[in-house]
């Protein structure tokens, strides 16, 4: 029989625990500590005896630490729970605060920038001054960054733009984020179009080379810059030491300069055909230079050397679509003649082919398919000992130029009854279209070669027909009688033959023409 030692309630041997106050049962060992102490509690019916209390089987050690320790557990687990953990979650209340606070600041920011960007948009919109309007339009847009302010920031750009450039284009670097970058870009080359224009005013092309540069990176087209003519004609003249002339033609019939796009970048190229003889007796020899933009300037890049030509000619024209090429032609003794044509790869000239001529060749869109041929007239060999050279029959043929480098090709022949018959009809025949003798005089400039060839009796026609296309109604019979048969000549009374309706091609080819009638 067992009883708890501490309420003395009747167990049984299989308990572990006192049913009545919970206190643990320890079985089969003894205890001397127990056996020499009184229970605390006894049997009644062993009440008064001597006897000692019979021994209580009690838990091993490891038993009885096992569960002590776990009891300590629980006792640890709810010292967490009512202590240490409580202290940790005041952490959770701390973040929350602080990030309430940040949230209120930050609002509280964005509240005054709405205030302060406003403010300055007011500004803008009251003061005249230029500086100022820029400035607070600049600050309107840091604080507000709408599309109200970012609009007026352009368009103070733009105004104070005209006044100082400079200062608005240091500020635009700054405006990366705030500002489009396609809207940056439009201004700045809004800006340099300027900046171009006022160095051309200023004649500081070098200038206006480097504004030029600047547009194109910014993504405009340099060629829309209403001065790009201008800047290009004294550039060209200045890098192959030439005099500055009037006018592209100029430049080009005084010191044969020509300049045109002959590659893949936005860039023309110039072209110098230079006379190395030095004296009219030696044997001629030229040289033709290539210019092109390297680090904002014009350097020369390539050269081709050239002897045995009486006579150099070029010209830019396109050999393809959207592709230019430097047509060259070259002429010995007054009949011998070849036309070539490069174009520009790697900074250097590349031959797309040669044809040869024992006339002069010519140069034209003779087809009007927007891609130029170059002719050739060569004498019929079998009827050579029937005729002089000038007034044997001829066979002409045009050429076209192809960009993978094959062969030129042929695209039309046709033979003609003379080279130099003084019956204008004659000379016509020559011409591809039938109906003209410079077919395209109004969209290139004549060469005096080409001119010379006509007969002296030809000029006048040749002249005329610049006029003839503008519907000039002649009073002279045999300029009337000429060109009313023609297909293409619609009379105009309203035209009085002013020079104010011509092209630049059409001025500088009628005043090549009447300067050899003159002689």
């Amino acid at each position: 029989m067992i009883f708890c030692t501490n309420c003395g309630q009747k167990l049984d041997e299989s308990q572990r625990f006192c049913l009545k106050c919970g206190k643990p049962i320890v079985h089969n060992l003894y205890n001397s500590q127990i056996q020499n102490q009184k229970p605390n509690m006894v049997s009644p019916q062993h009440a008064g005896a001597n006897q000692p209390e019979p021994a209580m089987q009690i838990y091993s050690q490891s038993q009885s630490q096992h569960f002590f320790n776990s009891a300590d557990q629980n006792q640890q687990s709810f010292k967490d729970r009512t202590g240490k953990k409580a202290g940790k979650s005041k952490k959770p209340v701390i973040i929350s605060l602080i990030v309430i606070a940040c949230l209120l600041a930050a609002g509280i920011g964005i509240f005054f920038k709405q205030i302060k960007g406003t403010y300055f948009f007011i500004r803008y919109k009251s003061v005249n001054d230029l500086g100022k309007k820029f400035d607070y339009a600049e600050q309107a847009l840091e604080n507000l960054k709408s599309n109200s302010a970012s609009n007026a920031f352009k368009e103070s750009a733009e105004m104070l733009a005209k006044e100082d450039s400079s200062r608005v284009l240091n500020k635009l670097d700054d405006m990366n984020g705030l500002v489009k970058e396609e809207d940056l870009k439009a201004l700045k080359t809004d800006i340099y179009n300027e900046k171009a224009s006022e160095a051309v005013k200023a004649k500081k092309y070098n200038e206006a080379l480097y504004a030029l540069v600047k547009i194109n990176e910014n993504g405009g087209n340099i060629r829309d810059n209403n001065n790009y003519e201008d800047i290009m004609l004294n550039i060209a003249a200045e890098v192959t030491g030439s005099k500055a002339s009037g006018s592209k033609e100029d430049l080009e019939k005084a010191a044969n300069v020509i300049f045109g796009n002959l590659d893949s970048d936005p860039y023309d190229e110039i072209v110098q055909i230079k006379d190395l003889t030095g004296n009219a007796y030696l044997q001629k020899q030229y040289e033709i230079n290539l210019y092109k933009l390297k680090n904002n300037k014009y350097e020369k890049v390539s050269s081709l050397s050239d002897k045995d030509d009486e006579y150099i000619s070029g010209q830019i024209c396109n050999y393809d679509k959207n592709k230019m090429g430097l047509y060259l032609l070259r002429t010995v003794s007054g009949y011998i003649s070849s036309g070539e044509v490069y174009r520009v790869k790697n900074n250097s000239f590349e031959s797309l082919g040669t044809v040869d001529s024992s006339d002069p060749c010519e140069i034209a869109d003779f087809d009007k398919d927007g891609k130029f041929e170059i002719k050739t007239s060569s004498m019929d060999d079998a009827s050579f000992a029937q005729y002089s050279h000038a007034d044997a029959p001829r066979i002409i043929k045009y050429y076209k130029f192809k960009d993978d480098g094959s062969e030129p090709v042929m695209s039309k022949a046709e033979t003609s009854n003379s080279s130099s018959s003084s019956d204008s009809n004659s000379t016509v025949i020559q011409q591809p279209t039938g109906d003209f003798i410079f077919s395209d005089s109004d969209k290139r400039y004549l060469t005096d070669s080409e001119v010379t060839a006509l007969p002296k009796e030809q000029l006048g026609y040749a002249r005329n027909e610049i006029y003839a296309r503008h519907g000039f109604v002649f009073k002279t019979d045999k300029y009337n009688q000429y060109f009313s048969v023609k297909s293409w000549y619609t009379p105009n009374p309203g035209y009085d033959g002013s020079d104010s309706i011509l092209n630049e091609y059409e001025k500088a080819n009628y005043k090549l023409i009447e300067k050899y009638e003159k002689q």
